[in-house]
C-alpha cells in the first residue's frame, strides 16, 4: 500500500465510526459474500471515495446530507469481475475497449504485453499502460518473455536491464505465457527473469498446450503458477493436482468451459480455477458480453453461480496477489461492484469501479480520459508481385511441404507434388492451395497452404503473433503485393484486395496493432472485412483473426517463419522445398 493510500485509509477510518458520512450507501440487497460463498440477504456496503467502509446490515447512520443512496432490495450485489488473462491491446485504443468492457461488469483486466512486444520497445509498453490510467477499469499487465520463431523478431528484444524495469512497474503483476516447449529448451531470457520474479513476489504464467505427464511437470518444476490452455476435464485435473491456477477460457480465440462438466457432482476444490476470456474482439463484446458473458457460460454448465463469480473474482486476484484490494466486498478494498437483478444470469445494471457509479442501466457516466498513444507504426520497404513469386529451376513434378489447415487454428504439414508453371510455383484454388506470405524487413518469406478454401484476391493484416511484420494470404502476387503496400501506408491495418482494388480495409498505425479509429468503427470494419474474405471462399469463422496465428509458437503444430517453416513438437526448421 502506498503512503497515499495510507492517508486515505486512515482518514477514512473517521467514516467507519460515524464522524465522517459515507459517500455512497448501498442498501439492503443480496451479498454475495465470495470469501465463504454465501448470499447474505438485507446487507448493505458503505464507501467513501474510492473505498469499501463498512459491510453490514443497517448501515443508515453512516449517511450524512450529501450521502447518495441505493436501494438495492431484491437485487444482488457481487465484486467487480475480473478478466485475468487477456489480450486488450489488439484493434482498439485501450479507452474505446475499456468504457464497454466496465458496461459489462468489468472492473479490472490482467492483460499480456506480448501482442505489442515486438512491435515497440519498453518505452511504447509503458506508453500504453500510461494510457490506461483514469479509466474505470484497472488494467494490469505482465511482461513478455519474448518467445518468437522469427530471427528479426529477436533482434528487437529489449534490452535485458529494460524488461526488468517494466518487470518493477506497480501495474506489472507477473511474467507473462511462457510456451512450455520453449521453456523447456532452455529459453534465455524466461530463465534469466525467474529470481526477479520471485525477489519481486509476481507470477510466472505458463502456456501448457498439449503438455501431459513427465513434460508438465517438468514444466511446473520451472515456477510457472498457472495454465490457460485446458480443453478436457482431464486436463484442467491433471494442473489442479500439480498446483497451477486453471484458466478456463471461453472468449473469441477459445470456447473451453465444456471443460467443466465434470465438476458437476464432484467435490473438486474450485479455488484454483479461473474463468478468463484470453481474447474477447471486439464485436464479440458488442454482440455477446465479455467477462459477464464467460460467468454465464459456466454457469450454463452447471456451476453454481457463487462458485462461477468467485472464478472470476477472488480466484484471479488471489493467484495475482492483489486479493487484499480487490476480487471481493469487504473493508479496506476498492469499492469495485456489479449490481444485478438476477445470479443465474449476470446481467450488470450497476457498475461502480473505485467507489463511483460508471454504468447505470447501460448508461456510462464515466468515459475516462482518452488519452494520445503515441507508439510508432511499421515502417518496411515497398513490396512489388516479384516479391510474392516462388521460383524454382526444377522441372516436372516437385515435391513441397504444405500447411495443412485442420481447424481454424490447428495447422499440420503435409507433403505435396505440384507441377511448376513457367519455372514457378503457383496457388491453385482448384485444389484449396493458396500462397502465405510473411513479410519483413529482412524481405518476404513465401509459403503454400491447402485448406483455407480462398478463390481469389488477398488478405493481409500487420496484427501478427509473436513478432512483427505482415502476413498475406492469396491467389495472385498481384492483390498480395497491393494489400501489404496499403498495409505501409497506413503504418499498419487490415486490407482486403480483390483484382488489385481495395475493397475494405482498417488502418492500425498504432504499434500496427492499435486503431484510431472509435470501437464502433472498428467492430463495423471488422465484420466487413470478416464477410469479404468469407465471401472470397476462406471458410474461417473470423478470416482475418486465424490469419494473424501462422507465426506463433503457441498454437500447434505447423508455422511461418523468417526461417523457414517450423515443426513446434521438435524445433526443426524447414525449407518449402523437399529435397
Amino acid at each position: 500500500m502506498h503512503t497515499k493510500e495510507v492517508k486515505e485509509i486512515l482518514s477514512i477510518l473517521r467514516s467507519s465510526h460515524g464522524k465522517k458520512p459515507v459517500d455512497l450507501l448501498l442498501m439492503g440487497g443480496k451479498l454475495v459474500n465470495v470469501y465463504t460463498g454465501e448470499i447474505l440477504e438485507g446487507y448493505s456496503v458503505a464507501i467513501k471515495g474510492k473505498w469499501i467502509v463498512r459491510v453490514d446490515k443497517d448501515l443508515e447512520w453512516m449517511a450524512g446530507p450529501k450521502t447518495e443512496f441505493l436501494d438495492l432490495k431484491g437485487k444482488y450485489i457481487i465484486p467487480g469481475l475480473i478478466d485475468g488473462h487477456a489480450h486488450i491491446l489488439a484493434y482498439c485504443h485501450p479507452h474505446e475497449i475499456l468504457k464497454y468492457a466496465v458496461k459489462r461488469g468489468v472492473t479490472s483486466v490482467i492483460t499480456e504485453l506480448l501482442d505489442i512486444s515486438f512491435k515497440t520497445d519498453v518505452d511504447g509498453m509503458i506508453t500504453y499502460l500510461k494510457a490506461t490510467k483514469g479509466e474505470p477499469v484497472k488494467v494490469f499487465a505482465t511482461v513478455p518473455p519474448f518467445i518468437t520463431l522469427c530471427e528479426g523478431a529477436k533482434r528487437k528484444i529489449p534490452d535485458f536491464k529494460a524488461i526488468v524495469r517494466l518487470l518493477k512497474l506497480d501495474a506489472v503483476v507477473g511474467i507473462g505465457e511462457a510456451f512450455w516447449q520453449e521453456v523447456l529448451r532452455g529459453h534465455e531470457i524466461f530463465f534469466k527473469l525467474v529470481p526477479y520474479a520471485f525477489k519481486m513476489r509476481k507470477t510466472l504464467e505458463g502456456h501448457s498446450a498439449g503438455c501431459k505427464g513427465e513434460k508438465l511437470q517438468d514444466y511446473v518444476l520451472t515456477g510457472v503458477s498457472s495454465c490457460h490452455e485446458p480443453i478436457t476435464y482431464d486436463e484442467v485435473l491433471e494442473r489442479l493436482r500439480l498446483g497451477l491456477y486453471v484458466m478456463i477460457r471461453e472468449g473469441s480465440v477459445r470456447s473451453d468451459v465444456n471443460c467443466l462438466l465434470g465438476l458437476s457432482g464432484s467435490n473438486l476444490d474450485t479455488r484454483r480455477i479461473v474463468l478468463v476470456s484470453d481474447f474477447m474482439s471486439p464485436e464479440d463484446i458488442l454482440d455477446k458480453g465479455y467477462m459477464d458473458y464467460v460467468v454465464n457460460r459456466a454457469i450454463e454448465k452447471g456451476i453454481n453461480p457463487v462458485v462461477a463469480i468467485q472464478m472470476a473474482t477472488l480466484n484471479p486476484a488471489t493467484h495475482f496477489g492483489l486479493d487484499g484490494k480487490i476480487g471481493g466486498i469487504s473493508p479496506g478494498r476498492y469499492a469495485d461492484i456489479v449490481v444485478t437483478p438476477e445470479i443465474k444470469k449476470i446481467d450488470p445494471e450497476i457498475v461502480i469501479s473505485n467507489g463511483k457509479i460508471v454504468v447505470r442501466d447501460g448508461y456510462l457516466y464515466s468515459q475516462g480520459n482518452k488519452k494520445s498513444l503515441q507508439i510508432q507504426g511499421l515502417k518496411l520497404r515497398k513490396v512489388t508481385p516479384e516479391d510474392f513469386l516462388i521460383k524454382t529451376a526444377k522441372r516436372g513434378k516437385v515435391k513441397v511441404r504444405l500447411i495443412q489447415q485442420v481447424t481454424e487454428l490447428v495447422t499440420k504439414e503435409i507433403i505435396e507434388e505440384v507441377y511448376p508453371i513457367d519455372g514457378e510455383i503457383r496457388a491453385d484454388p482448384k485444389n484449396d492451395i493458396a500462397q502465405i506470405s510473411y513479410i519483413t524487413d529482412d524481405g518476404c518469406y513465401n509459403y503454400l497452404v491447402r485448406g483455407t478454401g480462398i478463390k481469389f484476391g488477398a488478405c493481409a493484416t500487420s496484427s501478427v503473433w509473436e513478432t512483427y511484420g505482415i502476413l498475406a494470404i492469396g491467389i495472385e502476387p498481384r492483390d498480395m503485393a497491393k494489400a501489404v503496400n496499403r498495409i505501409l501506408e497506413m503504418g499498419g491495418g487490415m486490407v482486403i484486395v480483390e483484382k488489385e482494388c481495395i475493397v475494405e480495409e482498417l488502418p492500425l498505425p498504432i504499434g500496427s496493432l492499435i486503431s484510431n479509429l472509435s470501437y464502433e468503427e472498428v467492430v463495423k470494419r471488422i465484420g466487413i472485412l470478416n464477410e469479404k474474405a468469407k465471401k472470397m471462399g476462406i471458410r474461417w469463422e473470423k478470416p482475418l483473426l486465424s490469419l494473424e496465428t501462422f507465426t506463433t509458437p503457441a498454437i500447434p503444430f505447423f508455422r511461418i517463419s523468417d526461417r523457414g517453416l517450423v515443426d513446434l513438437k521438435t524445433g526443426q526448421v524447414m525449407g518449402l522445398f523437399v529435397d
